[in-house]
């Protein structure tokens, strides 16, 4: 089994822009749409929709450009990304205005990250 793609919906393609263009430093390396018949058939959603893809090989981001943002009120569903260097992500998330959570659990920091979509995005250091 091969991992494809995470997909996300974003309100715009400037928010997809911010977060995983500038703030994750992903290329985006593909646009296409959605027809509505085929937003209404997969998910129940009565519009077409943009779809923006960011990253590259083992990491691939499929953004699905809604005009709206899921609504959660509790969110815990997320995804998982490793960095080299996670006290550098996390500065430039802070000048950038995206949300940081901290949060101890035993000896260790669990660090999570929102886009402004309020997509969830755990971080962790990578190893070495």
């Amino acid at each position: 089994m091969d991992f494809i793609h995470v997909g996300l919906v974003s309100q715009s393609e400037e928010h997809a822009d911010r977060f995983f263009g500038e703030l994750l430093g992903l290329p985006k390396t593909k646009k296409s749409q959605l027809p509505r018949a085929v937003t209404e058939g997969l998910f129940g959603v009565d519009q077409d929709c943009d779809l923006v893809y960011y990253g590259d090989a083992g990491l691939v981001f499929e953004v699905f450009v809604m005009g709206w943002s899921e609504p959660c009120e509790r969110r815990v569903s997320h995804t998982c990304i490793e960095v080299a260097d996670l006290a550098a992500l996390l500065e430039r998330c802070r000048e950038m205005g995206f949300e940081v959570r901290e949060v101890a659990k035993g000896d260790k920091v669990v660090v999570f990250i929102a886009d402004a979509d309020g997509n969830l995005f755990e971080m962790k250091q990578r190893a070495g």
